[in-house]
C-alpha cells in the first residue's frame, strides 16, 4: 500500500491496483474530508481497461490476481453498505460505433456475480451494439437475485444529451451518476 501511495503522489496510476486505489482515495477524500458525494465510481471496464490488458502482457499480474484485487476492491464499498448504493458503469459505445464491452467488462460481472453482494450497483449503457452473451449473464444474475443492476438505454442518453447541445465525444463519454440518473 505504501509503495502504492508512495507512486500516485509522484503521478497517474500505472497499474491496475493504483488505478483501483485511486478510485477508492477519491471516494473517501470526496465523501468523508470534502463531505461532497460522490455519485459514481465511473465506467470501470473502460477506465480500467487499459491497465488490466497492460498488467497481464508485462505479467505484472494473472488473471486470478486480477480477480482477487476486483473482489477487494466491490468489498470495499459492500462493506461500507452506504444507502445509496454508490454505482459504477460498464459498456458504452467507442468512437467506432463498437461496443465498450470487453474482456474486462464480463470478469468484472464474473466476480460481482461470485461475492453475490448488493452493492455497489452496477449500470450497464446497452445500445443495439452491446453483446447479446453480455446482456445475457447480466440477466441469468438477476435471476439468481444479485438484481443491484441497472440497464440504461444509451439510444435515450443520446437523444436527451443531443438535445442539451451536447456533442457526439461528450455523449459517448458522459458519467452516468446517482442510482438511475
Amino acid at each position: 500500500v505504501a509503495e502504492c501511495l508512495e507512486s500516485l503522489i509522484c503521478g497517474g496510476p500505472q497499474n491496475l491496483y493504483e488505478a483501483l486505489q485511486l478510485i477508492y482515495l477519491y471516494f473517501v477524500f470526496g465523501e468523508h474530508i470534502d463531505r461532497f458525494q460522490v455519485r459514481s465510481l465511473g465506467n470501470l471496464d473502460r477506465i480500467l481497461g487499459p491497465f488490466y490488458l497492460r498488467d497481464l502482457a508485462e505479467g505484472r499480474y494473472t488473471e486470478k490476481q486480477v480477480r482477487e484485487l476486483l473482489a477487494y476492491f466491490l468489498m470495499q464499498w459492500a462493506s461500507i453498505d452506504n444507502y445509496w448504493g454508490h454505482p459504477f458503469y460498464l459498456g458504452g459505445t467507442e468512437a467506432d460505433g463498437e461496443s465498450g464491452i470487453n474482456e474486462l467488462s464480463y470478469l468484472i460481472l464474473d466476480v460481482y456475480d461470485q461475492l453475490d453482494i448488493p452493492t455497489p450497483k452496477i449500470q450497464l449503457k446497452i445500445s443495439s451494439n452491446t453483446p447479446t452473451a453480455f446482456i445475457d449473464k447480466a440477466l441469468d444474475m438477476i435471476r439468481r437475485g444479485h438484481n443491484s443492476i441497472v440497464f440504461l438505454g444509451e439510444p435515450g442518453i443520446r437523444r436527451a444529451l443531443f438535445g442539451l447541445g451536447c456533442t457526439d465525444e461528450e455523449v459517448r463519454d458522459c458519467a452516468i451518476s446517482g442510482c438511475y440518473e
